[in-house]
């Protein structure tokens, strides 16, 4: 059975468009818990049907659009930061290799 999460860029687009840029104004906006939201933005929980129901009933938004599949890197502030991170990593070790100095 497949693992699903929720799709955090379609979340922050649509409640980016009514204003709400944070999880706090989410939170107050649908009336879920903030800590939950964080959980969910994080990959580190699944939200509940309800939940799901409530965000896409408030921001416009279809169940397919905030859910996707949790082997998907694609649309995660998650696999967004791990990205990063590694691209991070490699330009350190090019400069290191190259004989550059590296920054701090």
């Amino acid at each position: 059975m497949p693992k699903y999460r929720l799709c955090t860029d379609a979340l922050t687009r649509a409640a980016a468009s009514k204003g709400d840029r944070s999880a706090y104004a989410i939170s107050k906006r649908t009336g879920l818990d903030q800590g939950a939201l964080s959980r969910w933005r994080r990959g580190l929980a699944a939200p509940s049907t309800k939940s799901l129901v409530i965000l896409a009933t408030t921001y416009g938004l279809g169940l397919d659009d905030l859910v996707t599949s949790a082997d998907n890197p694609e649309n995660s502030e998650a696999a967004a930061g791990a990205t990063a991170t590694a691209s991070s990593e490699r330009t350190t070790s090019n400069r290191v290799a190259a004989g550059q100095k590296e920054r701090s």
